[in-house]
């Protein structure tokens, strides 16, 4: 069964990724929703939500120009600032506090229900 939006999802990715390259080696590897007691975040000492992505390749991977959402309708919602980026077989931790600035979402995680689009 096919989800919704993964033809939409597809196009998207492949039109605006330089030269509509599909970038498959970094995912979503997990998310926090509601947290209260995991990775308190380094740059406010608090415990807010977070997203993990994984770069599975052997080598780095630039996500400027990347987006992340949690708005099906709206896949621009978050924009990785130039200079983000995840090392060979690395991790990068994104919260999801609403603040926007830096490694930090201008968006919130729900504790139910939530999708989360790369």
């Amino acid at each position: 069964m096919r989800m919704p939006g993964t033809i939409k999802l597809f196009c998207l990715l492949s039109v605006f990724f330089p030269g509509g390259k599909l970038y498959s080696q970094v995912v979503i590897n997990e998310i926090m929703a509601s947290n209260a007691t995991s990775h308190a975040d380094t740059d406010y000492g608090t415990y807010c939500d977070w997203i993990e992505l994984y770069n599975t390749a052997g080598s780095s991977v630039d996500l400027t120009g990347y987006f992340l959402s949690v708005d099906f309708n709206n896949y621009f919602k978050w924009q990785f600032q130039a200079g983000s980026v995840i090392p060979g077989n690395g991790y990068m931790i994104v919260y999801a506090d609403g603040s926007g600035m830096g490694l930090h979402t201008n968006f919130k995680l729900e504790k139910e229900r939530e999708q989360v689009s790369l």
